[in-house]
């Protein structure tokens, strides 16, 4: 493949797993979405991928996620890390991890 310029599209270690992750999304949103609700027009279509988005995230409960939603771990996760900033000033510490024992 290099002799004949193909380069491969990964851009670090590990990389090749991010595609199962896209398949299986684009997978759930063809049999959840387009299959079934058969548009007629782009437009149409764009509508239904919009709205489906917003209920594969904030609704649509996820197996890998412990039955929970996307959007709740991204919430419980970024409140996690502004707990942690917000204790690490009032400690006055800078970013670096501390090792409490």
């Amino acid at each position: 493949m290099k002799r004949a310029g193909v380069f491969i599209s990964m851009d670090g270690r590990g990389r090749v797993l991010d595609n199962i992750f896209v398949e299986r999304l684009w997978r759930s949103v063809k049999y959840e979405n387009i299959y079934p609700k058969n548009y007629r027009t782009m437009t149409e279509a764009r509508q239904g991928r919009e709205e489906y988005f917003k209920f594969y995230n904030e609704e649509r409960l996820h197996q890998s996620l412990g039955y929970r939603t996307p959007e709740s771990v991204h919430f419980e996760i970024k409140e996690r890390e502004e707990s942690r900033t917000g204790l690490m000033r009032e400690l006055n510490l800078n970013e670096s991890p501390v090792f409490l024992c």
